[in-house]
């Protein structure tokens, strides 16, 4: 700025505020006075000025064609910049407006007021009007993301609320195309997020600002905090990130990221005005500028406007120095993180699927020698594929149609997600393939889509020439994920979680400080150190902790000195006088994708597609490739190794998840490449065994599955357990919430209760929960379970309901009710104990197995006992378990013997599905139809546990009466003449 820009006098002492229109023609300012004056930028005459106005106007907000004015006496009224005249008033609210905004393309304006709640009105059409009512105090600004998508409000109790504006916007546009329902009345914007501690509480007419500043990509705002610096939070989880600290000696009154987000303007009370650089929150520019209430950047130009207490204008031109106007020629910078998200997602899917030594190694053969087979990558090198990844997917022209837990994409190509630099070979957005925003905590699209385009032969008319797009497709694949650890939150992140305690690490700056708690102190003592490697992965079980730390990319100094990958093992206890660490560094370029510790081996799972084994001395056993390529994760098991990979396409170009379960003592593989049982568009969100050694996986869905019979190859089967969806807790819809899986023990389902739109917990450490297993079974009723209310209905259509039966008919109406229910309960019994049973049975079978082989039991005489202790006890828990089955079947039976003779042969299936072999509950079966009066029943039974008896003595006397059999299926009791 070569001179101090004179200011222009506009309005009256007071509250000054100032916006540009978004393609930066004019700059709208209003104040005390019934004045709006509004400049055109470049010209230096009179502005053109607005009387016809109200006075003490307090916030203002443009677009191209308009501008809305909010003021004290509660008025917001709408100008037309083509006429600059007064068009309408949009809304009228009892107590003094505060502040104003407008969504990105206009159709929205946002109202606080000192009421308690906020009003979202539509500016074409002001009886729209949507209100958000979940907070309970004044709101002092609002400020739409740059999408449109959500809206945060700073309210005077020092609280940010983020509410969702799409969620409720896509439900009423099913209603009116569903239903033909009155746009006029909407439902209420959820509230998605509750930030505390970030602003100050402030009087609600205060000069200080606790504004909300949006970043321009979308993912983090800005605000004032109390201390008098800048903090950037995040938007997609609510953490603090970076700072901009130690600038201003007085509250601050007013800030505003230049167009790009490269640059930050700020304004205290301590009459500085101060430009910062957001890359290193470093200040680059100091002015004194007293009284500063409202600043405003130009949309293109290295121009800054702001206007004061004295009711000054200043516009300043060149207001950047030279030396940092280039900053503003940027494209849009991304957002201060300590750990940013889209970073870490690029690593992952990079390490998972790009950066692998041997391809880097044939780097000129991935050039040349694909041009004669199958396939082609696009991208000339690592790099270039690196580029590559982007987001993918549909773009949502209104911006409004599809839920975003990130705010942003790169829907306006200015650079600022990982888009290609492939110069005229990179893709425009949304140019065929499936995918979804590139987001870090995007649950719509749940794959990496891997932008280095590969081109098959021949197909479409052939391709000729790198340019060429025919035959062009995106394959997505699943991305690697570390089970029980969140990503970075601020400078926090969990590395494991699970029942026996919790690892964690703190971003230290220079170093990472990692603790380890332990839910049982009697048994193991917490500890912490510091940790200079950057471990960002870890394992916790009762021995020992396994951790894990990136490579280092060795920018200062060259491959050469990168820091390699390293695994780190440190035993809780040993028998030796020293405990013996020991840490392992994988070979130069390599990274691990995910780490497993079970009480005999640790497994970890590289970007060179390898699997390693080690025993939990450091010894390696085992190095191998798998099949389904690139490795997702790995879990462990005692002896037992299972990996998940992506296999084979499917039609929509998404990588099919495999599974393999292999036995690294016998070098025994269960289970080769089987199929993760997952819905089209939905994702692995953790694997883990259960504490009985059972394989789980809890899915994007909310679904827990186990999988059954996996010992055996071939008979693996995906059984589900839990649908979080389908919880009583949930029943009202007035919760929302979501659920982090922690393990499987003890017959429930542990996890972390996550609020509102959190996907990860944070710290303090939460509370675990535990739900109880609730197989979803389909609402199949006989005929005399129907609605309960046809009766009812019929006989008020026909006359005959008197209304002296009401009482009767509640009465009756709640006993079928709880019959309904309590049946319910029995089947689902019924399911979790087949399911147990077949687990037990699994596990009988592998211990057999083993007593035969040799295996496992131990070559001492005291091994072997505890395995045939250990074996005694599951036979007894298997038979009791059978028991418990007879019992449920039972009780089932008993009330289709109340519902009537017609439930009679669904009746005699229960008895069929009875395991006891002594035949003592078909003899109690059969007792129990006789109390209730059901003879053919009585019958039918008692012919089959005749048939059952015979069958298990081998006297084979059911030739003939049935099919001779002795299975005592249909065939063996249907002859009613046998029976009499």
């Amino acid at each position: 700025m070569a001179a101090r820009p004179r200011p222009r006098p506009a309005h009256m002492l007071g509250c000054t505020r100032c916006a540009y229109t978004p393609n930066g023609r004019q700059l709208v300012t209003v104040g005390s006075n019934n004045t709006i004056r509004v400049y055109k930028t470049g010209f230096d005459g009179e502005p053109t000025n607005v009387d016809d106005c109200p006075e003490q106007n307090v916030a203002v907000a443009a677009t191209d064609d308009f501008f809305v004015v909010g003021s004290e006496d509660g008025t917001v009224s709408l100008y037309g910049l083509a006429t600059f005249a007064f068009e309408r008033f949009l809304l009228r609210t009892s107590l003094p407006v505060r502040d104003v905004a407008l969504s990105p393309d206009g159709r929205w304006c946002a109202v606080a007021s000192d009421e308690l709640t906020v009003r979202v009105v539509g500016t074409a059409d002001n009886t729209v009007v949507r209100h958000l009512r979940a907070h309970n105090c004044p709101a002092k600004h609002v400020a739409f993301d740059p999408r449109g998508r959500t809206l945060a409000v700073a309210c005077t109790d020092g609280v940010v609320y983020v509410y969702s504006l799409t969620a409720e916007d896509n439900e009423d546009e099913d209603k009116d195309d569903n239903e033909g329902g009155d746009r006029r009345h909407r439902g209420d914007p959820p509230l998605i997020r509750k930030i505390d501690g970030v602003i100050s509480r402030l009087a609600s007419d205060g000069a200080a600002s606790a504004q909300v500043a949006w970043h321009p990509d979308g993912r983090a705002f800005a605000a004032a905090t109390p201390t008098r610096d800048i903090q950037v939070v995040a938007a997609h989880d609510g953490a603090a990130q970076r700072a901009f600290a130690h600038g201003h000696e007085g509250p601050i009154t007013a800030l505003a990221w230049s167009p790009n987000g490269a640059l930050l303007a700020s304004a205290g009370q301590d009459g500085k005005l101060l430009i910062w650089e957001t890359k290193t929150q470093s200040v680059v520019a100091r002015h004194d500028y007293r009284g500063v209430l409202a600043i405003a950047w130009h949309p293109t130009n290295n121009l800054l406007s702001f206007t004061n207490g004295e009711g000054e204008v200043y516009i300043c031109p060149d207001f950047v120095a030279p030396q940092y106007a280039v900053l503003l020629r940027l494209p849009v910078q991304p957002s201060p993180f300590i750990h940013d998200p889209r970073d870490e997602a690029a690593t992952a899917a990079t390490n998972g699927l790009v950066r692998r030594p041997q391809q880097r190694r044939g780097e000129q053969a991935t050039r040349n020698g694909h041009r004669n087979g199958l396939v082609e990558l696009e991208a000339d090198d690592d790099d270039d594929l690196m580029n590559g990844l982007d987001d993918g997917g549909d773009e949502d022209e209104d911006g409004l149609g599809d839920d975003d837990d990130g705010f942003v994409v790169d829907d306006d190509g200015a650079g600022y997600t990982m888009s290609g630099s492939n110069g005229n070979r990179k893709r425009p957005r949304g140019a065929g393939g499936a995918g979804g925003d590139d987001d870090d905590d995007d649950d719509d699209d749940p794959y990496t889509a891997l932008r280095g385009i590969k081109r098959v032969a021949g197909i479409a008319g052939g391709v000729s020439g790198r340019n060429g797009s025919a035959g062009m497709w995106r394959p997505r694949y699943h991305m690697p994920f570390q089970p029980g650890s969140t990503p970075w939150r601020g400078n926090r992140k969990y590395l494991c979680l699970n029942l026996v305690g919790a690892v964690w690490t703190v971003d230290q700056d220079a170093h990472h400080t990692v603790t380890v708690e332990f839910y049982d102190r009697a048994v193991q003592r917490d500890f912490h150190f510091t940790d200079t490697f950057g471990y960002d992965k870890a394992c916790l079980d009762t021995r020992g902790t396994l951790f894990a730390s990136p490579p280092d990319d060795g920018a200062a100094g060259g491959a050469a000195t990168a820091a390699r990958a390293m695994v780190f093992y440190r035993p809780h206890e040993t028998w030796t006088q020293q405990r013996l660490d020991w840490r392992t560094a994988l070979p130069r370029g390599e990274a691990v994708v995910a780490l497993a510790l079970s009480a005999s081996y640790v497994t970890v799972a590289t970007t060179a597609d390898y699997v390693r084994v080690y025993t939990l001395h450091g010894v390696p056993v085992r190095v191998v490739r798998p099949r389904g390529t690139p490795v997702v994760t790995c879990a462990g098991w005692r002896d037992y190794v299972w990996t998940l990979g992506n296999g084979a396409l499917a039609p929509d170009g998404t990588a099919r998840l495999q599974s393999t379960i292999e036995h690294v003592g016998r070098g025994h593989v269960c289970q080769s490449e089987d199929t993760v049982a997952l819905p089209a568009g939905a994702t692995v969100r953790s694997v883990f065994f259960s504490d009985e050694g059972d394989p789980c996986i809890y899915d994007s869905t909310g679904t827990l599955l186990t999988l059954l019979h996996w010992r055996q190859p071939g008979r693996a089967a995906w059984v589900p357990l839990l649908d979080t969806t389908r919880l009583s807790r949930l029943a009202d819809g007035r919760k929302h919430e979501s659920y982090f899986p922690v393990a499987v023990a003890d017959g429930k389902f542990h996890c972390i209760i996550l609020k509102g739109g959190d996907r990860y917990p944070y710290f303090p450490r939460p509370l675990l929960s535990e739900f109880a297993f609730s197989v979803p079974l389909g609402g199949v009723s006989g005929a005399g379970d129907g609605d309960d209310n046809d009766e009812d209905r019929g006989n008020a259509i026909n006359g005959d309901h008197d209304d002296h039966d009401d009482d009767d008919d509640e009465h009756g109406q709640g006993g079928r009710r709880t019959e309904a229910a309590e049946a319910r309960r029995l089947e689902q019994a019924l399911v979790l104990q087949g399911v147990r049973a077949a687990q037990l049975r699994d596990r009988l079978t592998e211990a057999e197995t083993e007593t035969e082989t040799g295996t496992g039991t131990g070559t001492d005489e005291l091994a072997r006992h505890r395995m045939r202790k250990l074996h005694y006890r599951r036979q007894t828990a298997l038979a009791r378990l059978e028991l418990e089955t007879d019992k449920t079947l039972l009780q089932l039976l008993a009330r289709e013997c109340r519902a009537g003779e017609e439930r009679g042969m669904r009746a005699l299936e229960l008895v069929r599905l009875m395991r006891d072999g002594s035949g003592k509950m078909v003899e109690a079966a059969g007792k129990v139809a006789e109390r209730y009066g059901r003879t053919v029943l009585g019958a039918k039974i008692r012919a089959l546990g005749e048939r059952q008896m015979q069958a298990r003595l081998g006297l084979g006397a059911d030739a003939e009466a049935g099919d001779g059999d002795g299975d005592g299926d249909w065939d063996d009791v249907d002859d009613d003449d046998n029976l009499v």
